[in-house]
This record gives C-alpha cells, sequence and structure tokens, in this order.
C-alpha cells in the first residue's frame, strides 16, 4: 500500500511540475511579444525576424551536435523541414512581426496565438 502512494505522490508531483513549465512557457511567450514590441522602435520587423532566428538557427544546431553527436537528415526530410521552416518561420515570423508593429499587443497575441490549434487540425493529415 505504501508502494502505491509513492507511486500516487511522484505522479502527482511530475504533473505539478509539468503544468508549471507549461505555465512558464506561458509567461515567456507573453513576454516576447512585449519584448518584440519594444524593438519594433529600433528595428524593421523582417530584421528583426532575421535576427532573431539568424541567432537561434545555428545556436540549436550546436546544441544538438554536442548533445546528439550529428545532425545529419536525409535529403527528402531537409526538405520537408525547409518547407516547414518558410511557412511556419520565415512567413509566420514576418507577418507576427508586423502585426505587433500595427497593432496593440492584445489584438496581435490573440490574432496570432488563437487560430493555431485549427490550423493544426486542418494541416496535420498533410505532414
Amino acid at each position: 500500500m505504501l508502494f502505491i502512494m509513492d507511486r500516487v505522490e511522484l505522479n502527482m508531483q511530475s504533473k505539478l511540475f509539468n503544468y508549471m513549465g507549461l505555465v512558464l512557457v506561458a509567461a515567456i511567450w507573453g513576454i516576447n511579444f512585449g519584448f518584440s514590441r519594444m524593438e519594433m522602435a529600433n528595428f524593421d520587423p523582417k530584421l528583426f525576424a532575421f535576427l532573431r532566428f539568424g541567432i537561434a538557427v545555428p545556436f540549436f544546431f550546436i546544441l544538438l551536435r554536442f548533445k546528439e553527436g550529428s545532425v545529419g537528415i536525409p535529403f527528402r526530410v531537409a526538405v520537408q523541414l525547409m518547407f516547414i521552416g518558410f511557412f511556419g518561420v520565415t512567413v509566420l515570423e514576418n507577418l507576427t512581426m508586423y502585426s505587433i508593429k500595427y497593432t496593440s499587443l492584445a489584438n496581435s497575441s490573440l490574432l496570432i496565438v488563437a487560430p493555431w490549434p485549427i490550423f493544426t487540425a486542418l494541416l496535420a493529415p498533410f505532414f
């Protein structure tokens, strides 16, 4: 009986940790909108998006290399990733930065984030 109680307690701690992680991600995401809005006074939206991902992509590839030892992927997968990256990062981030620049943060965050589950459900069969 004691073993079962320990498992239940461990499971509850794990769930709490996961939910705290989700709250942290939501907070970082919210800060991201505010930070992006501040930087729209200093950067063109396209340049800002380019700089963000121009720094992040090499960093994460280096991290992947150290953690996994290899970043080799088949050509077919690379083409799919480029396609997803073009629409999921390039187009989306440019539109996001322009929306943050020209509307309120509340409007841009709601209009950008709210439809994602719908588009995910509609486009998931293609990937």
